[in-house]
C-alpha cells in the first residue's frame, strides 16, 4: 500500500515554528471481524490526514498548538449482541490540540497541560462515531531533581461521549488523579506508582448493548435512561451502557539494580 507523506516547517528564529503535515496511511481493523466467514471486513483501511500547527515559547512557556483532520474510508464498530465488529461507512475526525509546559521556579520542577477537542462523525449521516472521545485533558506537575529524586502528580479527564449513533445513550466521562515518586542513581532505582489517588469510581471499557434481567419482562420494566428493544412477544430487553469498572486506588512498587 503506497503511503506518501509530506511536511513543511517554517521557522522564525526565537519566535515561532509553523508547520504543516499531510499524508496517507492505513488503520488495521479488529481481527475478529477480519477472520469471520460471513461479512468479513478488510484487514486494513485507508486513511488520509493532515495538520497545521505552531510551536512557540511565550514568556518561558512552551506552547505547541495544532488543528488536524483525519478521514478513514471505512470504520468498524463494536456489536455487543454478536460479540464482534461490523464495517460502517467512511468517517471524518476534526479537532484541535493545545499543549503548554513550563518550569515552575526551578529547572527541576515543571508543570504541563494538554487539551484535545475532537469531532468524529460518519460522513454519510453526520452521526457521531460511537465512543469516539470528544474531550481529553491531561495536566500535572513533575519533579526531576539532580540528586536523583523524580515524581509526578497529575490528572486525566475524559469527557462524556455518545455511546450510540443517535446519542440516546451516553458513555460517562471521568476525572482521575494519579501520582508517582522515585529515586535513581548509578546503582539502583526505586519507584512507587499510584493510580487513582482519590479512589474515584470511573468506567473503563464501555459499550451500548441489549441485555435482559430476570425481572425485565416487558418494556415498562426498563430502567430510566435505558431504551426498550421490541415489544410484546418480541421484547428483547433493555439497551443500556455496559461497562468495566475502572481500577480503584492501587499502587506498584518497583526496585531495580543496575550492573
Amino acid at each position: 500500500m503506497f503511503s506518501p507523506k509530506a511536511s513543511l516547517i517554517v521557522t522564525v528564529p526565537d519566535v515561532v515554528d509553523l508547520y504543516g503535515n499531510v499524508g496517507m496511511g492505513f488503520h488495521s481493523n479488529d481481527a475478529r471481524g477480519v477472520v469471520r466467514e460471513k461479512d468479513a471486513v478488510t484487514p486494513i483501511t485507508r486513511g488520509i490526514g493532515g495538520e497545521l500547527g505552531a510551536r512557540a515559547n511565550v514568556l518561558g512557556v512552551n506552547v505547541p498548538a495544532a488543528a488536524f483532520i483525519l478521514g478513514l474510508e471505512g470504520e468498524t464498530v463494536w456489536v455487543g449482541d454478536e460479540g464482534t465488529t461490523e464495517l460502517r461507512g467512511p468517517t471524518l475526525r476534526e479537532g484541535v490540540e493545545l499543549e503548554a509546559d513550563s518550569a515552575l521556579g526551578a529547572d527541576w520542577l515543571r508543570g504541563d497541560v494538554d487539551v484535545n477537542l475532537t469531532r468524529a462523525t460518519f460522513i454519510e449521516t453526520d452521526e457521531p462515531v460511537p465512543l469516539a472521545p470528544t474531550l481529553i485533558a491531561d495536566a500535572g506537575v513533575s519533579v526531576l531533581h539532580p540528586i536523583g529524586v523524580h515524581g509526578r502528580i497529575g490528572g486525566v479527564y475524559v469527557g462524556d461521549r455518545a455511546a450510540i449513533e443517535d446519542e440516546s445513550l451516553t458513555a460517562a466521562g471521568f476525572l482521575r488523579l494519579d501520582g508517582s515518586v522515585g529515586f535513581k542513581n548509578d546503582t539502583f532505582a526505586v519507584d512507587l506508582d499510584v493510580q487513582n489517588l482519590l479512589n474515584t469510581e470511573w468506567r473503563e471499557a464501555q459499550f451500548a448493548n441489549v441485555s435482559r434481567l430476570a425481572d425485565e419482562i416487558s418494556p415498562a420494566d426498563c430502567a430510566p435512561g435505558t431504551r426498550a428493544v421490541g415489544a410484546g412477544d418480541d421484547f428483547e430487553g433493555c439497551e443500556d451502557v455496559h461497562f468495566t469498572p475502572g481500577a480503584p486506588l492501587n499502587g506498584r512498587l518497583t526496585f531495580t539494580i543496575f550492573f
